[in-house]
């Protein structure tokens, strides 16, 4: 199951609503969930992981994939049509 977050600016609660859906989805179709982060314009970027810690132990680890357009070579749609 693809977990989409389409992001036009920077989001301070974009992890955490992120990981929200992830469980959510997860929970409700018991199968695989990937969690992806799509970057529409140039903005601050959230790398993963992201992590819960406490001193030095770290509770959660929540890996996801960011795709940034700005840095994708365009294509023309008239060359595949």
């Amino acid at each position: 199951m693809l977990n989409l977050e389409l992001q036009t600016k920077d989001d301070p609660g974009l992890l955490l609503r992120l990981l929200q859906y992830h469980v959510a989805l997860y929970e409700k179709h018991k199968v695989p969930v990937i969690s992806v982060i799509l970057y529409l314009f140039q903005t601050t970027v959230h790398l993963p992981p992201y992590q819960l810690s406490c001193a030095d132990e770290t509770f959660l680890t929540f890996h996801y994939k960011v795709i940034c357009l700005w840095e994708l070579d365009a294509q023309p749609l008239s060359n595949s049509i």
